[in-house]
């Protein structure tokens, strides 16, 4: 969440709670008060006032924005590299670092310092540009994702049909593509094609990736034609039973707008999760 001296907000740390106590912490911070932690809670007669009734807790942390490493750090947050942010309370000193321990915490304490890991953006590898991806597209960018579309057919790449366009947008076949690609478990993927020609030479790659999720568009009969066509190729059962297949959460998804939505609320559930 973003204070200017002005008073002005951007972004958010609690939905709505508690940004006007962030605030008034903030402003005072600007003009010169030192940084802190700030935590609110239904035991603490301030998280009555500022709303914070649910039973939660949240420890804020509150600093001025570390002008010596503002450029390193916005060019990272611009470009999606991913970055570790030391802030030490006790000195004000910051530091950047351009590795990520992608198996610790977000954030942490460790004595005085505070620890902020940021990964590269989770990536959405979208397989067929109709319409459904017209929106997916839309939809990923405002849940945080960047989002790769690849389609061999020139008519589905063109970019004047997505009002909000892909990250990457690459008119090629899939094995062109993918193994240029991070396909990690920061990365998803969705076949939307409907073309053995196109899908099948993608989930073979995929298959091979530690990639988080794989989705193929198609009802039942389709996913079983798909699994029986894959087995023949000599694909192990473990491999095809990584296919989300009917893709999306179960929400009666109707139109191409809707099944976009059910996607990515897929892609979002198995993102969040433990596993």
């Amino acid at each position: 969440m973003g204070i200017s001296d002005h008073g002005d907000i951007v972004g958010s740390v609690s939905g709505g709670c508690v940004e006007g106590a962030v605030r008034e912490t903030a402003l005072e911070i600007l003009d010169g008060a030192s940084a802190r932690i700030v935590e609110f809670g239904i035991d603490n007669a301030a998280a009555w006032t500022v709303g914070l009734s649910c039973g939660g807790k949240l420890e804020v942390v509150i600093q001025r924005f570390p002008d010596s490493i503002s450029n390193e750090l916005m060019a990272g947050l611009e470009s999606g590299t991913p970055m570790t942010w030391i802030f030490d309370l006790a000195s004000g000193e910051n530091e950047l670092g351009l590795e990520v321990d992608t198996g610790a915490p977000a954030m942490e304490q460790v004595d005085t310092r505070i620890i902020q890991r940021i990964p590269r953006p989770p990536t959405i590898i979208i397989v067929g540009g109709a319409d459904i991806a017209v929106h997916l597209v839309q939809l990923g960018h405002q849940a945080g994702f960047e989002t790769v579309l690849i389609d061999p057919r020139s008519v589905f790449t063109d970019p004047d049909r997505f009002p909000i366009r892909p990250t990457r947008l690459h008119t090629k076949w899939p094995q062109e593509v993918l193994p240029e690609l991070s396909l990690d478990h920061n990365s998803f993927a969705v076949l939307l094609t409907h073309d053995p020609k196109i899908d099948d030479p993608a989930l073979a790659l995929l298959f091979e990736s530690d990639i988080r999720y794989i989705g193929a568009l198609g009802g039942r009969k389709t996913q079983k034609a798909r699994r029986e066509r894959l087995a023949s190729q000599g694909h192990t059962e473990t491999d095809i039973a990584r296919i989300h297949g009917p893709v999306g959460l179960k929400i009666g998804a109707a139109t191409p707008t809707e099944i976009a939505i059910s996607i990515l609320a897929e892609i979002i559930e198995v993102k969040n999760s433990r596993g």
